[in-house]
């Protein structure tokens, strides 16, 4: 989400320590901020990705993958550890390709100085989950993109796959049987999970 830049209101988002960034005469948001400022413009928020990998048609989309990268990583270590990151598994429609989103984000964690490892998105649910069955088992990650699914043995994915029927898939179609925008939709499902309590991101069996 972007707005009109303003000294003041630059203070004042540094001052609420809000992320965001400034590109000539715009500043950006990421995180719920951006969801907020969209609902109260009644407008919808971009995204660098979409269905469940960077969108290469987005032109900020590497830009701010950066930013929320470097959030997430510790700045003040002199070590640069090894990072390893998940990639989504191909979708059984086969409609997107996987290629761009796993060399994008690659680049960018070797740009900021880390070695870094890809790891399929529906097997890191299992090397979390299944230690105790020696990682044999199914492991499924429910996105907002895609949800995810690998079959392990002995910690070697035998199959692996995804589909595209998830979070954003139920929020546009939400969306368009009530009339609303997705975004508001979205906080409207962040709010009743604030108000009924916590619920689990990831899911194993």
């Amino acid at each position: 989400m972007t707005i009109p830049y303003s000294k003041l209101t630059e203070r004042v988002l540094e001052k609420e320590g809000v992320p965001h960034s400034v590109n000539g005469s715009q500043s950006s948001f990421t995180e719920m901020e951006s969801e907020k400022f969209a609902d109260l413009m009644d407008t919808e928020i971009r995204r660098p990705m979409t269905g469940g990998v960077l969108d290469a048609k987005e032109p900020e989309s590497i830009s701010m993958m950066r930013e929320i990268i470097s959030s997430l990583l510790d700045k003040n270590s002199d070590d640069k550890p090894l990072v390893c990151f998940t990639v989504p598994a191909a979708s059984l429609d086969a409609s997107e390709s996987l290629t761009y989103h796993e060399a994008t984000v690659k680049q960018i964690l070797t740009q900021l100085g880390y070695e870094n490892r890809a790891v399929n998105e529906g097997l890191a649910v299992v090397y979390a989950e299944l230690e105790s069955t020696n990682y044999t088992g199914i492991g499924i990650s429910c996105g907002g993109g895609l949800c995810n699914v690998c079959y392990s043995y002995l910690s070697v994915p035998v199959f692996t796959f995804s589909i595209p029927k998830a979070g954003d898939y139920i929020d546009a179609n939400a969306a368009s049987m009530t009339g609303e925008r997705a975004n508001r939709i979205r906080i409207a499902k962040e709010e009743a999970f604030h108000f009924n309590g916590s619920f689990p991101t990831r899911c194993s069996k």
